[in-house]
């Protein structure tokens, strides 16, 4: 699209004065809406114009040049429409190659064009400055879909126990997420941006025209969010490792002095604990402590992950206490074993039902149960088990 540029006003009175008419009315009149691109092109293919592809690429390239901050095209739209599904339209940088695309299935292509103004397009370069997001990433993306695009990149590089938490520090975390979450439908972004984004962040927008919006104190509250998202999964480490710490008695809250701890603890084992092949979730915890990796890699990563729950940075919901209470339960039974003496079926059982109250309890803590409801609950699981 470089190439081409239109420098004049079409002469008056002339053909291309009205296909530039056209054009103007097809794509940028409807303003926000939907605009089939067979409807562009197949005006131009037929009479009075009759203008060959080659022509119609050159015309719309000429066109869409000044407009490419403004205008976005999505392909798959037979599928998306047959289905009423709008996710399943694909963004597609507008540039020359795509240019041509649209000529050869017009029917596939729609056109979204949304006017830009000067202080909307700082925002909007504003939010896919703060993303982090590379900048080559997003060449061909202008105007709206340019920050859709980085705001995607950016949340899809978040773990999933950033993305499904809810223990924020920061209030405007979780409904930033929630928000953010609508951004797999296309021709949403500018309400999202100028609406939707503004009110999870507290920001009452009442009737502020987009003009008048304080972007400014939007990029600023959202700056903190995503300072905040992007450090998650690292404190949400840090505080399983004060836990751990505590499980290992160490002296200290570093990783290097809860790693000395867990090699202290095993090197306390006799050699017939250390040299018994333990099951479950000893021995998987027996294997993590002789490991040599650092220890946020064994305990946080190898070791939850192999006791059924995942690493901790794929977590869909916090198994923080299962996760302890099963790490406890596994120290206990390596260290109260010894020779010939096998755990009794009393010590499993015992185990079992300590494995299963964490567990519960983790999920009364997810769901922010109120103790009155955890009651009714566990009064009703009691009821069908006497049936």
């Amino acid at each position: 699209m470089e190439e081409f540029e239109i420098r004049d006003k079409p002469p008056d009175h002339s053909e291309l004065e009205d296909i530039w008419a056209l054009l103007q009315t097809k794509i940028v009149a409807p303003g926000g809406k939907v605009t089939p691109v067979a409807e562009v092109v197949i005006p131009l293919i037929q009479p009075p114009y009759g203008c060959p592809n080659q022509e119609i690429e050159v015309l719309l390239a000429a066109f869409l040049r000044n407009r490419r901050e403004d205008t976005v095209v999505f392909s798959n739209f037979k599928e998306a429409a047959k289905a009423q599904k709008p996710e399943l339209l694909n963004l597609l940088p507008l540039n020359g190659q795509n240019i041509t695309r649209l000529l050869q299935d017009p029917e596939d292509f729609v056109l979204y064009y949304y006017e830009v103004s000067p202080n909307e397009r700082d925002y909007i370069n504003g939010v896919s400055r703060l993303t982090g997001v590379d900048e080559e990433s997003l060449a061909g993306y202008r105007g709206w879909e340019r920050a859709r695009n980085a705001l995607l990149s950016w949340r899809g590089q978040l773990p999933p126990v950033t993305k499904s938490a809810s223990d924020f520090e920061n209030p405007r975390c979780k409904p930033v997420l929630e928000v953010l979450a609508s951004l797999e439908k296309p021709g949403h972004m500018r309400e999202l941006l100028l609406k939707d984004l503004p009110l999870a962040l507290g920001i009452d927008i009442g009737t502020t025209e987009d003009s008048k919006l304080p972007y400014d104190q939007v990029l600023d509250y959202l700056e903190d969010v995503i300072a905040e998202l992007n450090g998650y999964g690292q404190v949400k480490e840090a505080k399983l490792l004060v836990e751990i710490r505590n499980v290992f008695g160490a002296s200290g809250d570093t990783q290097e002095e809860i790693a000395e701890a867990v090699k202290n603890w095993y090197k306390s084992l006799s050699e017939a604990q250390r040299m018994h092949p333990f099951s479950g979730d000893q021995g998987h915890l027996l294997r993590s402590a002789r490991e040599e990796a650092p220890v946020v890699q064994r305990m946080l990563y190898m070791l939850p992950a192999n006791m059924g729950l995942g690493a901790i940075r794929e977590w869909t919901a916090d198994n923080s206490d299962a996760f302890l209470a099963k790490l406890k339960l596994a120290k206990q039974g390596i260290e109260s074993w010894t020779p010939g003496k096998p755990a009794g079926t009393e010590d499993i059982q015992a185990q079992k039902i300590l494995q299963a109250r964490a567990q519960i309890e983790a999920i009364f803590k997810e769901l922010k149960l109120s103790k009155s409801v955890q009651a009714e609950i566990l009064t009703s699981l009691l009821e069908e088990l006497e049936k």
